[in-house]
């Protein structure tokens, strides 16, 4: 299984834009590794 971690430089993202980079590498890694694995990405 995959380990991303993503590491800001101080305040640049909104909270939405947080969510949204979050949203759109978990389809990454499940379109990849399988939708299995988007409970626990």
């Amino acid at each position: 299984m995959p380990l991303i971690q993503i590491t800001g430089v101080g305040d640049y993202l909104t909270l939405a834009q947080k969510q949204d980079l979050i949203r759109k590498v978990t389809d990454a890694v499940v379109s990849v590794e399988g939708e299995g694995l988007r409970p626990v990405t």
